[in-house]
């Protein structure tokens, strides 16, 4: 065991010295000449490799998206067909729910001997009163204001039921120049009189002057609004449209549009029509459903020859009518000085 130890120190000895002895090669490189004294500290890049900041990033290929072509799912069939909208006849006209109409309404009655007896001999008040509400539309979206004057004694006249005149304002005005006229205190006047019999007046504001609606919203909507909600004698012959200028423009298309709602057409220095539209709209209209017409206007009035035209029209077709002229021009103290004279013609016969 000794000398097999010995041999082989022996053996490594002699390796030892051979190696020693030596010449290194000359094409060899040694790992000490390769490997920098101070190296570059490494950096990441993508994807995530250890390298360094003398070293260029290799550019990663750009994969081209693929192109997808749409798949059209047809849509699935409705589990049912869904009814088209049709619009209802006025007498019976979808009216919206407002804040007012969520309350109790009247019922509607049918004018009877008892409910037309519409006298105010035994009314004690001295005068109506007007309220504004905001009938909730389809056509002038998404409600059109209106002012409403009740009569004296409204609210203690149990069942008794009124007539209606609808009067309009002209253009770059709204509803309240009606009750700056002196529609208001005149009616309370003649009414608490006997001169005049009780009346309601509704009188829209129209927004707006440039395609408005404002015809529509009263014949399907305001009308229909104000008999369910209000006691009116609900038919065409208890009921009166009338304007001052651009609204005796719209009294006279509602009335004629849609005929049989109104029986009195109010036009009170008519503004904005021609004579060829009037008379289309008298030729549209049902001969029996025709109202009867009061024309007013101004000597001074920039329309007296339309005004006179339009008469002529009516007295040609035989048309009731009346037509009246005085000192005045298209303002507000015309209409002031005749507004009796208009809420008179309008309650005849009432």
């Amino acid at each position: 065991m000794v000398q097999h130890r010995l041999v082989t120190q022996l053996f490594l000895l002699a390796l030892w010295i051979v190696a020693c002895n030596s010449p290194e090669p000359q094409n060899v490189a040694m790992l000490r000449d390769v490997i920098p004294k101070n190296p570059p500290e490494p950096i990441f890049s993508l994807p995530l490799s250890w390298t360094v900041q003398d070293t260029p990033t290799p550019t990663l290929p750009t994969a081209t998206p693929p192109i997808l072509t749409p798949t059209l799912i047809p849509p699935k069939p409705p589990t049912s067909t869904p009814k088209p909208f049709i619009l209802k006849p006025l007498t019976s006209a979808l009216i919206l729910p407002t804040a007012v109409s969520l309350a109790p309404k009247v019922a509607l009655l049918q004018p009877t001997a008892s409910t037309i007896n519409i006298s105010a001999t035994n009314c004690k008040e001295g005068k109506g009163y007007a309220i504004t509400e905001y009938v909730a539309s389809r056509v002038t979206y998404p409600s059109t204001r209106v002012q409403i004057y009740f009569p004296p004694c409204y609210n203690e006249s149990g069942a008794q039921r009124y007539p209606v005149i609808y009067l309009i304002h002209g253009m770059d005005q709204d509803e309240t120049i009606w009750a700056s006229i002196g529609a208001q205190s005149i009616a309370n006047a003649q009414i608490t009189s006997g001169q005049f019999p009780p009346f309601i007046m509704v009188m829209p504001a129209e927004r707006g002057s440039t395609g408005s609606t404002l015809g529509r919203a009263i014949a399907s909507e305001i009308v229909p609004y104000i008999d369910s909600r209000y006691r009116t004698l609900a038919d065409g012959s208890h009921r009166a449209i009338g304007g001052i200028s651009r609204g005796a423009n719209w009294a006279i298309y509602t009335s004629l549009t849609y005929p049989g709602i109104f029986s009195k057409t109010g036009i009170h220095s008519v503004g904005g029509i021609t004579v060829y539209e009037f008379s289309n709209y008298l030729d549209r209209a049902p001969s029996n459903l025709i109202p009867s017409f009061y024309i007013d206007i101004g000597e001074s009035d920039g329309a007296g020859s339309l005004a006179q035209s339009m008469e002529r029209i009516l007295t040609q077709e035989k048309i009731p009518h009346e037509y009246h002229t005085a000192p005045g021009g298209h303002t507000r103290s015309y209409w002031a000085a005749h507004i009796g004279e208009y809420l008179r013609w309008y309650t005849a016969n009432w």
